[in-house]
């Protein structure tokens, strides 16, 4: 069952406050007949002002795993967005990659800037950086061709 919220946002244990998993959608009960389908974009008040909390942690796996979340989520929400546009300039390289990810993931055109900043993929981290980084490409791509 998806959660609506994270309840334990102010926790102070890390695995409390983000399980890792992406369930910040709200989702209502399998549409029957006359019902239309959830919409996968939509958050509760709750779940954005958590990821938003979570944005802020101290903790970069943290700030990793609700940048995630937030990209899963897709929505263009401005709040959501300028949050993880600060996180371009965080110290942490794998904090910006996956910053650039979400931003793409929302259609953001800073995610462009900040995948110029970070260059191309570093040896030893390839793929995992390329997936991160193709999103970027992808959106720029789109964005020149269309």
């Amino acid at each position: 069952m998806a959660k609506d919220s994270l309840a334990e946002a102010g926790s102070p244990s890390r695995s409390a406050r983000f399980t890792g998993e992406t369930p910040l959608r709200t989702r209502s009960p399998s549409p029957g007949p006359e019902q239309t389908p959830p919409d996968s974009t939509y958050l509760s008040d709750e779940a954005r002002e958590a990821l938003l909390v979570l944005m802020s942690d101290p903790d970069t796996d943290v700030w990793i795993a609700a940048c995630l979340g937030v990209g899963a989520v897709g929505n263009g929400d401005l709040a959501l967005t300028d949050a993880m546009a600060a996180l371009l300039d965080h110290p942490e390289r794998r904090v910006q990659l996956v910053a650039v990810y979400g931003l793409a993931l929302h259609n953001d055109e800073r995610c462009v800037e900040g995948a110029d900043r970070l260059g191309q993929p570093r040896p030893g981290f390839r793929n995992e950086e390329a997936g991160y980084l193709d999103a970027a490409w992808r959106y720029q791509w789109r964005r020149d061709h269309n």
